[in-house]
């Protein structure tokens, strides 16, 4: 009888000042909490800059438990935060992402390793996420293009997959090596990035994470956060489709980022989105 082959994975996050403790807290034990069984899952944290000393002593309470970890002096963004640990990967074959606010599913990696196992072609799975306050009720599920070429149509629109839920198959991050580093939207601009490598992309139809939307997720997209997606919504299409009437989406976007943010909000929330 031959021993059942070891898959280890691993779990990206990164964690910055304005982070509280008691949702970064929750997001650890729901790593933590995994019924994955084919290995070992191996979270890799990046300390971006400074904590709150309740956030430090959430880290301090978990540090045994967390595989890797790396410090920024000084804040540097998620997307440099990121490349620093996929540079410090080690032999996992699957990589996922977490952020520190979120909460995964306890079969999250499970669901999403036997997938990619059932598929071999994919490189880049994504799922729907549980949108919720922050008191942690229910907002709205949200789901997500399921196919490579539906992608390939949304992603002009808007960002065709929910970050947190996020996993890569090795291959995939050999390939594409590194989050951009822009201002926003480091994920939207690495998903045009590998369709336009010729990666293969696609979304479970089942709920992973879920997702914290709270007032300041809001407050935070204001006009400059606007003109950086546009720009990167533009340069994506360019990589993608050259010259093409795909341009509208960002226009019409922006113009909508741009409106007073009890419309935006109330927009979000509704079937419009």
């Amino acid at each position: 009888m031959h021993e059942a082959t070891s898959v280890p994975v691993g779990v990206l996050m990164s964690v910055f000042e304005r982070d509280g403790p008691a949702p970064f807290e929750r997001a650890l034990e729901s790593i933590e909490r995994q019924d994955y069984r084919g290995g070992p899952v191996r979270i890799y944290l990046c300390v971006d800059g400074p904590l709150r000393p309740e956030t430090a002593a959430v880290l301090e309470r978990h540090a045994g438990r967390i595989h890797r970890i790396l410090r920024n002096t000084v804040n540097q963004g998620l997307a440099r935060s990121l490349n620093r640990l996929l540079d410090a990967l080690a032999d996992e074959a699957f990589v996922f992402r977490m952020d520190s606010d979120d909460v995964s599913h306890v079969g999250r990696i499970s669901a999403q390793v036997a997938a990619l196992h059932a598929r071999p072609d994919m490189d880049i799975l994504g799922g729907a996420i549980n949108e919720v306050d922050d008191t942690g009720h229910s907002v709205r599920t949200v789901f997500y293009p399921e196919g490579r070429e539906e992608i390939r149509r949304f992603i002009s629109r808007r960002n065709p997959l929910a970050h947190p839920t996020v996993c890569f198959r090795r291959r995939a991050i050999e390939r594409f090596v590194h989050y951009p580093e822009v201002p926003v939207n480091q994920d939207w601009a690495l998903w045009f990035e590998c369709l336009a490598l010729g990666l293969s992309i696609s979304n479970l139809h089942e709920v992973l994470v879920d997702m914290t939307v709270s007032g300041d997720f809001f407050r935070r997209r204001g006009a400059g956060r606007a003109l950086d997606e546009f720009r990167i919504s533009c340069r994506g299409i360019r990589r993608l489709y050259g010259v093409s009437w795909r341009y509208i989406y960002p226009v019409l976007r922006l113009l909508f980022r741009l409106l007073p943010q009890p419309l935006i909000q109330w927009a979000y929330r509704s079937r419009l989105r």
